[in-house]
């Protein structure tokens, strides 16, 4: 991400190459691909309330759900076996959180 890198190295490449955001059918391309426990209906919802995130954006939000599920168990007592897994609900609340710390980018 061009942000996380310092000018100086910037200033030492001749091309930058643009990638767009991805549309709601890749979003959930990706979605689907990070949180297979999901029915397709759940990961459409998500590509829907993910606009203007990017694919690594999405990558984060799958990672973030799942360490919050996690230590949600362990700080419980309970089974991750039991507990079931990340539901649709939890994956919003961090898109949710991501957009509002500035997590998705502008198009």
């Amino acid at each position: 991400r061009q942000q996380d890198l310092d000018a100086a190295l910037l200033s030492r490449f001749d091309v930058a190459i643009a990638f767009p955001l991805p549309s709601t059918e890749q979003r959930a391309a990706i979605f689907a691909r990070y949180a297979k426990q999901l029915p397709p209906e759940s990961v459409h919802a998500l590509a829907e309330a993910s606009h203007g995130l990017s694919g690594r954006n999405i990558l984060d939000v799958c990672k973030a759900t799942e360490r919050r599920w996690a230590c949600s168990c362990i700080r419980e007592g309970v089974n991750p076996k039991d507990a079931g897994l990340p539901t649709r609900e939890c994956y919003v609340e961090v898109i949710q959180q991501s957009q509002h710390f500035g997590g998705g980018q502008k198009q």
